[in-house]
């Protein structure tokens, strides 16, 4: 997806081309058509097994993990539909 204002490439997200996704050796991958037409890829990438690491995914990916036998610990948090649908538009702002 673009960079939204005040994003990081690195440090939010990685922002690569679809060519550069698709070189990429993934351990999750999911696309997601938004408004426009315009598909929006996300994944989490095989990455240095020897280190932590935080990421935040939805459900779908966490289920890609287990079905690859990747050890990692879940935590779900719970948020209100109130607050996502406000998080929606104050980024959108």
């Amino acid at each position: 997806r673009p960079m939204r204002p005040g994003e990081i490439n690195g440090i939010d997200y990685f922002f690569v081309t679809n060519e550069e996704f698709n070189q990429v050796e993934m351990l999750t991958k999911e696309e997601f058509k938004v408004a426009g037409g315009d598909t929006w890829c996300y994944g989490l990438p095989l990455i240095n097994k020897d280190e932590d690491y935080i990421v935040v995914l939805p459900p779908k990916s966490i289920q890609m993990l287990k079905d690859k036998n990747i050890e990692f610990v879940d935590i779900l948090v719970k948020v209100r539909d109130e607050e996502r649908v406000r998080r929606i538009f104050d980024r959108n702002k």
